[in-house]
């Protein structure tokens, strides 16, 4: 995964420590794009390390480093500098739909100590009202982009079943919007969750997008999956 990721100089570098206190004082003196990804890697590799040790079949190279690029461009939103907090701009908020949509937030949570997790959609009309919403609790979770998978599910299946005819699919999770707007074969663990997404999506609705959105404007979503990851299996 290093080599992969252009970061061999890097481990080779942190390999050359005599204690891990070392290794982190190293990490911490990293400029911060670096210092994401060289933790989000190692909070990566440690995971696949133990699912595999526990019996799961292990994950494509590529498919983990196209996990760490995900998961370091979504952490370098989560936690701005004091240089930063004084110059940005305020948080965005949601926003209704075109007239005539259907707005689907959904959101995802992963426990990956236990491999459990949660899922939450709302389906809200142009006039900002709720049409509709749901959350559950999931076991035998991969990874996060799993968990984010199958609550756009969730809420795609809901949209089908109440005839919503223009639906708009906002998240948070950038492989989600990824993996359902590419064209290629997807090859990773969950590939036959996203055909199904996919399929579902393009042939329900008269008219549909996928959007990503920031956290500040899916919170409704994320507390619903927080939720749903705190019920008994099988829940809903």
């Amino acid at each position: 995964m290093w080599h992969m990721l252009q970061m061999e100089n890097i481990r080779a570098h942190l390999a050359s420590m005599q204690s891990a206190m070392e290794v982190i004082m190293e990490i911490l003196k990293m400029k911060e794009t670096i210092q994401r990804q060289v933790v989000v890697l190692m909070y990566v590799w440690w995971s696949e390390r133990c699912a595999i040790r526990e019996g799961d079949n292990p994950r494509s190279i590529s498919y983990l480093c196209q996990l760490i690029i995900s998961y370091a461009e979504e952490c370098s939103s989560l936690k701005p500098t004091l240089r930063e907090c004084a110059l940005q701009k305020p948080k965005t908020s949601w926003k209704r739909p075109p007239v005539n949509y259907v707005k689907a937030n959904c959101d995802g949570s992963f426990k990956p100590l236990n491999g459990t997790g949660g899922w939450g959609f709302v389906l809200r009309g142009d006039d900002g009202e709720v049409i509709s919403a749901g959350y559950g609790k999931l076991k035998n979770v991969l990874d996060p982009h799993h968990a984010e998978i199958i609550a756009c599910l969730q809420a795609v299946q809901r949209a089908a079943e109440l005839g919503i005819q223009n639906l708009v699919l906002e998240t948070d999770a950038t492989m989600v919007v990824q993996a359902i707007s590419m064209s290629e074969l997807d090859r990773s663990s969950v590939s036959c969750l996203i055909w199904e997404l996919k399929y579902l999506f393009n042939c329900n609705f008269a008219s549909r997008v996928v959007i990503h959105t920031p956290r500040s404007c899916n919170l409704v979503a994320h507390e619903l999956a927080t939720a749903g990851s705190g019920l008994s299996p099988g829940s809903i």
